[in-house]
């Protein structure tokens, strides 16, 4: 009988799956990959999947990770500064965001809100980055957002596996 792996399961495989092509992660970078991963992979209703994370790491040769959580008023520009000043900056002029918004059902962004956090993650990267995005709602004790960015930057003369 065949069970569905876990949320952490499937982070780990797809960084185990990653990693041999590519140097390894810093300890930090690592922990962190597979606990946001994992959260947005474990999300019920979530538009992302274990193959569009596989997709952003596709042939990247250098990983970013930035996470934030925020409310009430200013939150898309708190969330925005904080993910970007996580992030490394960019040495290709090509590669992959996965962008993952979570939040509670009573603190939905409104588009002014999401034009302003995926227009100035564009803005970091430039216009070849492509950008994988998703939503869920998922009730929590504050009535918050959650952004994860997992930034994928490809080698020099690779294009990303499909």
């Amino acid at each position: 009988m065949s069970t569905t792996p876990t949320p952490t399961t499937q982070a780990k495989a797809l960084l185990a799956d990653w990693e041999p092509a590519h140097p390894p992660l810093p300890p930090a970078l690592r922990q962190a990959f597979l606990q946001h991963v994992a959260e947005v992979l474990g999300y019920k209703d979530s538009t992302l999947d274990s193959e569009d994370v596989r997709y952003t790491l596709g042939q990247a040769d250098q990983l970013g990770l930035g996470w934030a959580k925020a409310s009430g008023t200013g939150r898309a520009t708190a969330l925005l500064t904080e993910v970007l000043s996580q992030l490394p900056g960019v040495p290709t002029p090509t590669g992959r965001q996965l962008v993952s918004f979570s939040s509670d059902p009573n603190a939905t962004l409104d588009m002014d809100e999401l034009t302003l956090i995926l227009e100035g993650l564009q803005q970091r990267v430039g216009p070849e980055w492509e950008m994988i995005f998703g939503h869920n709602d998922t009730p929590r004790q504050q009535p918050e957002v959650h952004l994860l960015v997992l930034q994928a930057s490809d080698a020099p003369d690779q294009t990303p596996a499909a």
